[in-house]
């Protein structure tokens, strides 16, 4: 699939201009499935307000796939201050690809497609738990700020009042839906993050 960067950067810089972005200066961030969708323009969005403003911002940018098989952040990987690295984020993180200290975590891995988590509902549970907690462990002897990613599909079914669903609704659940692995695990990794 072709991008059209031109759309891509107009909107980055739409971005910028609403975002204090001093306060990236000199952070590493890491963008976890970052060759999704939302992961993968958050990537350009980092990469263009480091060129911009000069921010020295050091990106580490996983995904599942390997470098040769990226789709969405090919044209990325090559940049200055862009470190890339292939994850497979059902298991722990080889913490050697991550600096000592993170700033940033935006934890973009999962699959958000109800045809993709229910292809494979274990590894689902995996990248929501182990992915997570292997993240956090490492940033929690340095600290720094950590952005979960999840769908309003996290909430199960909610009644039409709390429709859109605000974060304070716990949500309804029931482990015999085939969806379980999602919302349950996604469920367990807010836990992990609190």
């Amino acid at each position: 699939m072709m991008y059209n960067h031109q759309v891509i950067d107009k909107e980055c810089e739409k971005l910028s201009a609403k975002v204090d972005v001093s306060r990236f200066l000199d952070c590493n961030i890491l963008i976890t499935g970052a060759n999704g969708l939302i992961g993968g323009f958050l990537s350009d969005f980092f990469v263009y307000i480091n060129k911009k403003y000069d921010l020295k911002i050091n990106l580490y940018l996983t995904s599942y796939s390997e470098v040769n098989n990226l789709k969405r952040i090919p044209n990325l990987v090559d940049e200055e201050n862009i470190n890339y690295f292939p994850w497979d984020c059902s298991e722990k993180v080889n913490t050697s690809n991550l600096p000592s200290k993170i700033d940033y975590c935006f934890f973009c891995s999962g699959y958000g497609q109800p045809s993709r988590f229910l292809e494979d509902s274990i590894k689902t549970c995996l990248i929501n738990v182990v992915g997570v907690e292997s993240v956090l462990k490492h940033m929690n002897t340095q600290g720094g700020n950590f952005l979960f990613m999840s769908t309003s599909e996290l909430y199960g079914d909610p009644p039409e009042q709390f429709v859109p669903t605000p974060e304070s609704y716990g949500g309804i659940y029931d482990i015999n839906n085939n969806r379980a692995s999602y919302n349950v695990s996604k469920c367990l990794g807010e836990v992990l993050c609190k």
